[in-house]
């Protein structure tokens, strides 16, 4: 008769299973933190990435160790330096822009002005003879300054555009 071979079988089965089910529990309650805190440094560069990408160039990751994490890190702060420093580099280059706009805007109204100005005088007041001479020469002067500011302007402009451009 084998039957208390069998029992004996399956409470031993019943012990295996159960002893495993424990060593499980015990593994997981081991192994959670061990992982957790193996994965902190990327949770951290992908924390740190995630700020970059706001907009907040200053960002930099913690270099933990010397190993591919660490170069991993390296290079997110490398990236971010390149980021910040073209961020400025483009923020510097638009007040430029703007400041130039800005001054060829007055330039350009002081001439434009005055010709108007000095026009409207000549047709209200009827002026004739040496009077109306005068207020064309301005008015000729004026022009030609528009017109030197304009060759200028065109200048520049060919010459920017000439220039080697960062990559």
């Amino acid at each position: 008769d084998i039957s208390s071979v069998i029992v004996l079988q399956q409470n031993l089965s019943k012990k295996i299973a159960m002893t495993l089910f424990i060593g499980e529990i015990i593994l997981l309650f081991i192994l959670y933190p061990t992982i957790r805190k193996a994965l902190a440094p990327l949770n951290s560069l992908n924390k740190h990435a995630k700020e970059i990408a706001k907009g907040n160039y200053s960002q930099r990751a913690p270099l933990f160790f010397n190993d591919e994490v660490g170069q991993l890190s390296a290079s997110l702060n490398d990236m971010a330096d390149a980021v910040q420093q073209q961020f400025i580099s483009l923020s510097e280059a638009a007040y430029q822009k703007e400041l130039f706009a800005s001054n060829l805007a007055h330039e350009i109204k002081t001439p434009s002005t005055s010709i108007v100005a000095y026009a409207d005088y000549a047709v209200k007041s009827e002026a004739s003879g040496e009077k109306l001479y005068e207020l064309l020469e301005y008015i000729k002067k004026e022009g030609r300054r528009l017109s030197d500011l304009s060759e200028k302007i065109l200048k520049w402009g060919s010459l920017s555009h000439n220039e080697p451009t960062a990559a």
